[in-house]
């Protein structure tokens, strides 16, 4: 018995790599491969999804075929889906390396990458990136978690591998869930399919190392929990919550769920308490640590993307007792714009609208319920929209949504397989849905990396790079500081007006190379490019290399013991004339 999704699914990612290839910058061919494989399967889906509506034979085929699993043992059952999840994580692992090799993930990759690294060689929690303590931002302890990996492979692609691992397995953990409930694989593929083929899925998997884990946590640890695995399911809890604080939420979902959904009061009154006081105890302690050392650029705006639910000017400390002190406030914003639920309806379009069958979806609201009060209505199409912020679930903010989404998903095709009439053909029924929703999803789908991003980046980056000692203390462009966070002292340039935000909001150290591209001498906006180039000029910074107009600029003497903290240094009033002079000796070409 073959299980079709299983080959499809390997077959399709071989397919992937065979073409990407074929071309000698295969990470930027690998991008557009990708764009037109989800392109083409979109249509694959849509044509199934009408042969198998207008074909009853075919339809029941097809099922039989993906109910086949329902009576094959346990081992031989757990193979079929590994495999299928082997193609999911093999196509998808390729196209988020391609993304890194092209240097486009971004300064949060770096941030985690370089809270990992310090966390497992030196025990800090300090990212210095920022100059700052991770917990006076938010309360994130994941990369900590993850951070052993970097013992065994020192590279920023082993704690890509282990985000991108959990992100590709909540498919499959709705396909768990659904098939725990219904003893079928039909159904269990079904939520599979509509979980891999929503939008908010690919963004997750295309973005920066940061919270997208999070996805994993609370379907996975249902499935424990109902099979009786307590010891998992407690191990998923404990990773969710090392999260963000808002992750409470989710746990606050579920405990809703048990409340109204399951009649088990006590249970779900309890799991409610729990999550409010994690929440009110983990935003505590952040703003403890910021407390104790301010940052530069004045106090963390955790509260920003809310700020229309208070009047102006309300200190964070008092923010959510002004919110909740004036509900009718609150309602009235609830009601001001229909916008404000077009990024929620297009979640349910992607579900089949599946999770408005089952009381699951309490999780889903409640776990969005700050992106959702985060909107302020601004006019968007229904369908066609990119989502690309925290209120639509955008990037990583979609690790919010999308674990709850899962859960949701896989009941609700458990309930349609309940609730729906013996004429419809259940099975198949849920089949045609899933097949044309998940077409939708795909077509919906933007990958919205820019492929034509520095070309010539590809073949010179890595040369210089590899001149860079492997603990230097180093400067880099923001595109390229995810290659170079595995080390203790890290900092980035970018190109904006604000120096203090390039190169960390405080605790500034001396550099002993600096990456950057000769673009940044040119397009970079005042006074950051000239208080810059005369910091260099006058610390006597000078070519290492040159390749392509990528620079590494040296220091006349880099630290003997760079992992120990170095003395701060302030950044010198801009010397207009000693900028020029020194932008046109980076400018010229040779060293």
């Amino acid at each position: 018995m073959t299980w079709l999704p299983a080959p499809c699914f390997i077959a399709l990612a071989l397919l992937q790599l065979g073409i990407s290839f074929l071309a000698h910058d295969y990470a930027r061919y690998g991008l557009l491969v990708h764009e037109a494989a989800l392109k083409g399967l979109s249509v694959a889906l849509f044509a199934l999804a009408g042969l198998a509506a207008a074909l009853p034979g075919f339809r029941r085929w097809l099922v039989a075929r993906l109910d086949g699993l329902c009576e094959v043992p346990r081992r031989t059952h757990v193979l079929w889906v590994g495999a299928a999840y082997a193609g999911v994580f093999l196509g998808l692992g390729f196209f988020h390396y391609c993304t890194y090799r092209r240097y486009l993930l971004l300064n949060d990759t770096a941030f985690s990458v370089n809270l990992a690294y310090n966390f497992v060689h030196f025990g800090t929690l300090e990212h210095t990136m920022f100059g700052a303590h991770a917990l006076s931002i938010h309360f994130m302890f994941l990369m900590a978690v993850f951070s052993p990996v970097l013992l065994v492979w020192n590279d920023p692609l082993a704690l890509l591998a282990v985000q991108h691992a959990l992100v590709c397995s909540v498919p499959f953990a709705a396909y768990a869930l659904a098939f725990q409930r219904t003893a079928s694989s039909a159904a269990g593929f079904c939520a599979l399919l509509l979980t891999l083929c929503t939008p908010y899925f690919h963004d997750l998997v295309g973005s920066n190392l940061h919270i997208s884990s999070l996805a994993a946590f609370l379907p996975w640890g249902v499935f424990f929990l109902a099979s009786g695995r307590r010891a998992a399911a407690a191990a998923c809890l404990a990773l969710m919550l090392c999260t963000y604080e808002t992750a409470a939420f989710a746990l606050a979902g579920y405990g809703v769920y048990l409340l109204a959904g399951e009649r088990r009061p006590r249970a779900g009154l309890a799991v409610v308490a729990a999550a409010a006081a994690l929440f009110c105890l983990e935003l505590a302690l952040a703003r403890s640590f910021e407390a104790r050392e301010p940052l530069a650029i004045g106090p963390v705006q955790r509260f920003a993307m809310f700020s229309h639910l208070a009047p102006a000017g309300t200190p964070p400390g008092r923010f959510i007792g002004e919110v909740l002190g004036h509900p009718g406030r609150l309602l009235a914003h609830l009601f001001s714009s229909p916008y404000l639920y077009f990024p929620s309806f297009r979640v349910l379009f992607f579900a089949g609208f599946l999770p408005l069958l089952t009381p699951a979806q309490l999780v889903l609201w409640t776990a969005i319920l700050p992106q959702v009060l985060s909107g302020r209505g601004e006019a968007m199409s229904l369908l066609d929209h990119v989502p690309k912020t925290y209120y639509d679930f955008g990037g990583h903010h979609g690790a919010f949504l999308l674990g709850p989404l899962a859960f949701a998903t896989a009941l609700g095709a458990a309930a349609a397989l309940r609730r729906w009439p013996a004429r419809w053909e259940p099975r198949g029924a849920l089949l045609v849905l899933a097949l044309a929703t998940s077409g939708a999803g795909l077509r919906s789908t933007k990958v919205w990396t820019n492929q034509d991003f520095m070309p010539r980046w590809f073949d010179a980056m890595p040369r210089v790079l590899a001149q860079v000692p492997p603990r230097a203390r180093v400067w880099a462009d923001d595109n390229v500081t995810p290659h170079l966070a595995n080390r203790r002292w890290i900092r980035l340039i970018n190109y904006s007006r604000d120096v203090s935000y390039d190169l960390g909001y405080q605790k500034l150290f001396k550099p002993d190379y600096v990456v950057l591209d000769k673009a940044w001498v040119d397009f970079a906006l005042s006074p950051n490019r000239e208080t810059l180039l005369t910091y260099w000029a006058q610390n006597g910074f000078t070519k290492a290399a040159e390749d392509s107009d990528v620079l590494l600029l040296r220091a006349p003497e880099p630290a003997l013991r760079p992992d120990e903290v170095p003395e701060w240094v302030r950044l010198p009033e801009p010397d207009p004339a000693l900028a020029r002079q020194y932008g046109a000796y980076l400018l010229a070409e040779g060293k």
